[in-house]
């Protein structure tokens, strides 16, 4: 758990992991450089199983890479000092990972903790994470968006071990952490059942800094789901179609090319000369087959999305083989 800043609730975090219903763990936190009345409510605890490292500010990559070296455990657990586990939580997903040894990493569904109308987006985003199950539907969303919470996760340090920590550059390191681990074929599942408070406070990292802002964000999505490109189409390239249009689209599909991987046109709903003068542009009812295409959706309104998932699939295109949906 690493911790900075956290005096309003750390210690809602910390006791729901101590009142935990399997009792046989190691609490690692690393307090970053906090500055205010957290390093005095982290040494205000004396249960055995908890370990304090207090430390100068240098980042939750670095934070979390730090407490995984000095872990002993052979499964390592995530948590936040603003969320609340569930006390079946590591219980739970201890069970899990002890009857599917090929799993690597298994996360759980998560409570959404804030003002529903205020936080839509991440409350969407919530509900969209809880309808991913099985390793085949996080495997084909992954570049949509992270298909789980980074703190309900728990994998083996094996996985660590053997395909690296977290990135500590400029980047959203546990998102970037997903893609690689899949990239390299380790199995991700969850567990049926909300194990965890997930609290969107306005102070919330992936809000206000800038490792995960959009750009950072398709920046590391881009990149892996080019590797895939490559290794799936070894001898010859497929075509690449986006569908959407506008300065947004363009400005996220600007990363493949950047990458090597040429756009051979876009899709829209309507077309007319004057968008044909810029890029190649073809109405969605004129896509070509799913053999030897590679359709890319960037639109980013929801029901526009599940349309176009549905209208795809319907003319033979397979999610996560022919057509991915990544906004």
């Amino acid at each position: 758990m690493p911790v900075r800043n956290a005096a309003g609730t750390v210690k809602r975090a910390l006791n729901s992991i101590i009142d935990q219903t399997f009792p046989h763990f190691e609490l690692i936190v690393v307090n970053d450089g906090s500055v205010d009345n957290t390093t005095s409510l982290l040494n205000s605890y004396h249960d055995p199983r908890l370990t304090v490292i207090h430390q100068e500010h240098k980042g939750i990559a670095k934070s979390l890479n730090k407490a995984i070296r000095l872990a002993k455990s052979p499964l390592i657990a995530r948590m936040d000092a603003d969320d609340i586990a569930s006390p079946q939580r590591l219980q739970l997903q201890h069970e899990y990972m002890q009857k599917h040894p090929g799993t690597g990493v298994v996360s759980c569904l998560v409570n959404f903790q804030g003002d529903v109308q205020r936080q839509k987006g991440y409350f969407l985003y919530c509900q969209w994470i809880n309808r991913l199950i099985s390793c085949h539907e996080i495997y084909i969303n992954r570049f949509a968006d992270a298909p789980l919470a980074h703190p309900t996760v728990l994998f083996r340090k094996a996985v660590v071990d053997r395909y690296g920590y977290y990135d500590e550059s400029e980047l959203p390191e546990d998102y970037e952490l997903w893609l690689r681990w899949m990239e390299k074929g380790v199995r991700f599942s969850k567990v049926r059942e909300e194990l965890l408070t997930w609290t969107d406070s306005p102070n919330r990292l992936s809000r206000v800094h800038p490792n995960y802002s959009q750009e950072a964000f398709y920046k590391v999505k881009t990149k892996y789901l080019v590797n895939w490109i490559c290794r799936k189409f070894p001898a010859k390239l497929p075509e690449i179609w986006i569908w959407g249009w506008g300065k947004a689209v363009f400005q996220k599909s600007s990363y493949l090319p950047y990458h090597g991987l040429p756009i051979t046109g876009y899709i829209d709903l309507s077309v007319n000369p004057a968008r044909q003068k810029k890029r190649r542009v073809i109405h969605y009812s004129a896509i070509p087959g799913p053999e030897n295409t590679l359709i890319l959706s960037y639109v980013g309104d929801r029901v526009g999305k599940t349309k176009i998932y549905q209208y795809l699939v319907s003319r033979g295109y397979v999610a996560g083989v022919s057509f991915y949906m990544m906004a």
